[in-house]
């Protein structure tokens, strides 16, 4: 019942558009960083419809290089065979891509991306478009995440809330702030544009 469920959800937002033009139709998109939070997610791709929670395996989170709008390091993927990411599938139209990429820094060579497998909560795989830092950062634990590679105190939240949004395990939400921040915030622009600082209102309303 539950394939079956999956099965008619994809098979709705994909297949049901088969009567508009190319560039209308959707891919479904992995995120696991800020993309996680609707409202950041909307900001580049206001089509994106949020399908379900799902998990990366063979992946663990990491964070490396510097944004200057975030003002902390931002998040990547990387192949680990004993970790898990956790994320959302978005169904985006095609023509957001283009939008999507310039967010990801892409056409800068700081982003690519690429196709993965992912599960869902009941165990059927999903492909997924996402995407990875070009460069894999040196893997060490979350506690010990060197000061440069640290997020900013407004990027690690937009990231839990998202995760809590989105209906992300609780013990995958407790992993994220086994990660140490830098103190900073990102910048004034991008704060209002996410409604920052968030407050119980806001996190009630994402539910």
């Amino acid at each position: 019942m539950q394939l079956i469920l999956v099965i008619l959800i994809i098979y709705h937002i994909l297949l049901s558009t088969c009567n508009l033009s190319q560039h209308e139709r959707k891919f479904l998109y992995f995120a696991y960083g800020s993309n996680l939070l609707d409202r950041r997610m909307r900001i580049n791709s206001p089509s994106a419809v949020f399908i379900m929670p799902a998990k990366l395996p063979h992946y663990r989170l990491d964070f490396d290089k510097y944004s200057a709008n975030w003002r902390g390091a931002v998040a990547t993927i990387a192949e680990d065979f004993q970790s898990d990411v956790w994320g959302a599938i978005w169904a985006v139209d095609n023509r957001e891509i283009a939008a999507l990429d310039g967010q990801e820094g892409v056409h800068r060579g700081l982003y690519y991306p690429k196709y993965v497998k992912v599960l869902t909560p009941e165990g059927h795989e999903v492909s997924a478009r996402t995407y990875q830092l070009i460069n894999n950062p040196p893997m060490v634990s979350s506690e010990n995440l060197p000061p440069e590679r640290r997020p900013s105190n407004t990027y690690l939240q937009v990231i839990a809330l998202g995760a809590y949004q989105c209906g992300i395990p609780a013990h995958y939400i407790g992993y994220l702030y086994t990660f140490p921040t830098n103190g900073q915030i990102s910048v004034v622009s991008l704060r209002k544009q996410l409604g920052y600082p968030f407050n119980t209102t806001t996190v009630q309303n994402m539910k």
